[in-house]
């Protein structure tokens, strides 16, 4: 009691001084009002930090990678910490397509981009130089110049294709070429050994002479076996070629479709430059050379790599001094070729 009559008095006395001061009584009460309001409130829990996503990018070929406007890195990029949300990829390369993407990541999402840029020129020796790096193609240097003169020296007639080794398939058709020397008279044979496959009359109307390959050679002919063929005339020496069919090889043929894969949605053009190519490492020579004469005889540009792989082709079948190598030749038809000065440049 005496406590709280002290109390009384000492607050009369503030009062009286125009003041006030809380006693130690109302201080304990008013801490347990706030205890129990306390007690009684629910308190929202702290937003946890937010994941990062995560970005990987993998191009053909390898390419710049740019993260909304900002440099990143080269492909394959792998790990890149994004947040999470929409952003745009540009994938970049010289002598292709930019290519934009845009991705809306979640949360923690972890996401891989695997893309294709696409070449702006078939024709340009720099991206068939690049294009055969990635896959692991070895490129023809460019052979040096070699015009075909004609003339007197040539003879008046010779059986151009096919030669070397070929496979089944490639046997679809043949070519004799003469010059106005030529006096007709002879035929044209083929033979396996000494049995005649096919004969028929050669009076050809043509310097050049292109024709079906006789299905009785196609179905006598089997793997491993050697057929001369060529013009045979009535008085004289023939005049001969040979081939061989040789048995295919998985190995090539899973390569190949592994290129056609790889270079889906790309000129067809830059494919056929591709499998000209393995052709002719392979020593395929008449296939290459026919395939990389498609590629030419379809490119609004004379394609240099096309007609490197064509001459390279001719020398080795031993027909480099022959009309063909005209067609071997494309820039000199009065079709000048852009990338000529640029060529060795593009393959170092």
């Amino acid at each position: 009691m005496g406590v709280f009559a002290g109390e009384r008095r000492s607050n009369e006395r503030m009062r009286n001084k125009g003041a006030f001061s809380w006693g130690p009584s109302a201080l304990l009460l008013c801490l347990a009002v706030l205890a129990a309001c306390a007690s009684e409130t629910q308190t929202d829990p702290l937003p946890a930090q937010t994941q990062p996503a995560r970005l990987a990018v993998v191009a053909f070929p390898a390419a710049e990678v740019s993260l909304d406007g900002k440099l990143v890195g080269t492909t394959p990029v792998a790990g890149l910490e994004v947040t999470p949300g929409k952003h745009a990829v540009t994938l970049r390369r010289d002598g292709f397509e930019d290519l934009v993407l845009d991705v809306d990541l979640a949360e923690g999402e972890e996401r891989r981009l695997d893309e294709k840029l696409k070449a702006k020129d078939a024709a340009d020796p720099a991206i068939v130089a690049v294009l055969a790096k990635e896959l692991g193609i070895e490129l023809t240097e460019p052979a040096p110049k070699e015009q075909y003169r004609g003339g007197s020296k040539q003879k008046a007639v010779i059986a151009l294709y096919p030669r070397r080794d070929v496979r089944r398939y490639d046997l679809d058709q043949y070519r004799i070429d003469v010059t106005s020397d030529f006096k007709p008279g002879g035929t044209v044979q083929f033979r396996l050994g000494k049995k005649v496959l096919h004969e028929a009359p050669f009076e050809p109307e043509e310097f050049e002479t292109v024709q079906p390959m006789p299905a009785a050679v196609v179905s006598a002919v089997k793997e491993g076996k050697t057929v001369t063929w060529g013009y045979y005339p009535k008085k004289g020496r023939p005049v001969t070629a040979t081939f061989a069919v040789v048995k295919e090889d998985p190995r090539l043929v899973r390569r190949l479709q592994q290129v056609e894969e790889k270079l889906e949605g790309q000129d067809p053009l830059l494919l056929g430059q591709m499998q000209a190519q393995m052709l002719l490492n392979k020593r395929l020579y008449y296939a290459a050379f026919r395939k990389a004469r498609w590629v030419a005889e379809r490119a609004e540009w004379p394609p240099p790599h096309a007609y490197s792989i064509m001459q390279a082709a001719l020398r080795q079948m031993k027909l480099h001094k022959t009309r063909l190598w005209m067609e071997a030749d494309g820039p000199s038809k009065g079709r000048r070729s852009p990338y000529r000065a640029g060529l060795g440049a593009a393959r170092r």
